[in-house]
């Protein structure tokens, strides 16, 4: 960009005398963009970033993507009734799904051609259940854990997904045994897959708590891993707030333990999913003692690990059972502080989970699936849910001009707007850029997230990556515009020459950190660069001494 034109320069007014004004004009914060640095450094070039900036405004984009940790999920569920062909049985039922599974099931493979087909369609995550109804009085098999749970996480590497894992000990509970197991296996099996999901957090988003009661839904428990049992013989909880009692689907000391090992077999880094509002609700009142806010959020504390999935949205108004019927005044009470309470928690964790089908009252057809996602932050979705196919709830979405908005905005969706830096910069000097990004999606990340700037020389191509490690992603808040500042020092070791400037937001996993598939892409035209996973700036800059 040619730099302004200074006009004082070129009147009569003398050298000295110009100089002085410049400088009391600098000193008031004025004509400081037009002021050549050669005048006040004796003709020497300064070493400071010089007075002139460039800027570039971007274009946002509404096209379909995929981008890591949001938007819809598929998922792979147990088979339910055995398979047979030509009367041999090839698949009981029952089961974890093969991953090449039997014919009528082609759409459930977990393969590298399929996983190619779903990030194609803009899908990064795959929600898998793997089902232990053989193992609830013994360990999990090594077998069982190679053929699927280590394969998985692998396949999931190389294939540029990410998994959600939910452990489950029943599936098809019309014919098969409906129960889950006892607390001490529950822990036992946990205990051996600490190890594989420690290694491979990277390539987990989040997990679904699981394992208690039908489905792993945490509710129909016949070993009191919910509901009544140790430290609430009564199974009972009364909600301070309201005063509303909950009589089914609360927690007791076997409920604690296991979320407690739950939260220790994963890393930090890695947040659960309850499937109940008021569950939640009471392990906020009777062990962390306060709601989770912004200055505690994402601080790797238990409570700022703990998300929700609701697996019956919008099914009727309670989300079949998910809420408190508001059919009284007091019911409409604690109906609204459990929303409420639910919006506050979603703001900072992850909120997932999958529509249902028809209730027979068209109540899924008649409400606005748009805003109750923006109000409880959702983060992804299952595209994919039996009920919601059988009975034309995506169709719906679909002939609404639904279906590709609500892809989009599910978890975060990025997009800058403006960029300015200075043209030219000395080594050792700090970048000074400034860039502002519009989060459109329903939430923000609720996985810690690196956020670079790339020096890419443009005569040599080589590369620079400078950290922006005040800028936390976690915290562009959905529905706003963030102005972000790259204070960062160009290190002096960067030769002089010119500079394409990207923006980069890795996978900060070291495993992950250079692939691009797991890499932001920004909802702008033109600015990916899907070799290298940046976002290109168009901005170009002079790297001086």
């Amino acid at each position: 960009m040619k730099p302004p034109t200074n006009n004082l320069l070129e009147s009569s007014i003398p050298r000295s005398t110009f100089l002085k004004n410049a400088v009391k004009c600098l000193a008031a914060g004025t004509v400081a963009a037009t002021v050549p640095a050669g005048l006040l450094t004796g003709g020497r070039e300064a070493k400071a970033a010089t007075s002139t900036r460039i800027s570039a405004t971007y274009k946002s984009n509404a096209g379909r993507f995929a981008n890591p940790e949001r938007g819809w999920f598929f998922s792979i569920e147990p088979i339910y009734r055995s398979y047979y062909s030509g009367g041999r049985l090839v698949v009981p039922g029952n089961t974890t799904m093969p991953h090449e599974p039997p014919p009528g099931f082609e759409a459930f493979a977990l393969t590298k051609a399929r996983l190619a087909e779903h990030r194609a369609e803009g899908v990064s995550l795959i929600r898998k259940y793997y089902l232990l109804a053989d193992f609830k009085t013994r360990p999990i098999s090594e077998a069982y854990l190679d053929e699927h749970v280590r394969y998985d996480m692998q396949l999931m590497r190389e294939s540029g997904m990410k998994l959600i894992p939910r452990f489950v000990y029943n599936w098809n509970v019309e014919d098969y045994d409906p129960s889950d197991t006892t607390v001490e296996w529950t822990l036992a099996h946990l205990d051996q897959l600490a190890p594989i999901l420690r290694d491979n957090y990277d390539v987990i988003s989040h997990m679904e708590a699981g394992f208690v009661g039908l489905y792993g839904e945490w509710h129909g428990s016949r070993n009191e891993n919910e509901g009544s049992g140790p430290g609430n013989p009564e199974g009972r909880w009364r909600d301070p707030e309201t005063g509303g009692t909950y009589s089914h689907r609360v927690l007791n000391d076997n409920s604690r333990r296991i979320i407690n090992y739950l939260l220790d077999a994963l890393p930090k880094e890695r947040m659960i999913a309850l499937r109940y509002v008021n569950q939640l609700k009471q392990l906020y009142a009777e062990t962390f003692g306060q709601g989770l806010e912004e200055r505690s959020a994402f601080s790797g504390s238990d409570q700022s690990r703990i998300g929700m999935h609701d697996d019956s949205f919008q099914y009727n108004i309670t989300h079949r059972g998910g809420y408190w019927p508001p059919s009284t005044t007091f019911g409409t009470t604690v109906y609204n502080s459990e929303r409420s309470f639910q919006q506050q928690a979603a703001r900072y964790t992850v909120m997932s989970g999958e529509p249902s089908g028809d209730d027979g009252s068209g109540y899924v057809f008649r409400v606005d699936p748009i805003a109750e996602l923006k109000r409880m932050s959702w983060n992804s979705m299952n595209n994919y849910w039996y009920e919601a196919r059988r009975d034309g709830v995506y169709d719906s979405w679909r002939e609404r001009g639904l279906y590709d908005q609500i892809g989009s905005r599910l978890g975060y969706r990025l997009s800058l707007t403006r960029a300015s830096v200075p043209r030219r910069i000395a080594a050792g000097n700090s970048l000074d850029l400034t860039f502002d990004i519009k989060n459109s999606g329903f939430s923000t990340f609720y996985n810690a997230r690196k956020v670079q700037v790339v020096l890419r020389n443009a005569s040599t191509g080589r590369e620079f990556r400078l950290a922006v490690p005040k800028a936390d992603p976690r915290r562009w808040w959905a529905g706003n515009t963030h102005r972000v500042t790259v204070g960062t020092r160009i290190p002096t070791s960067v030769p002089r020459g010119d500079y394409q400037l990207f923006l980069n937001l890795p996978d900060p996993a070291a495993r992950l950190a250079r692939r691009p598939e797991y890499s932001v892409r920004l909802a702008n035209e033109g600015l990916w660069e899907a070799r290298t996973g940046y976002n290109r700036l168009n901005l170009k800059i002079r790297v001086t001494r």
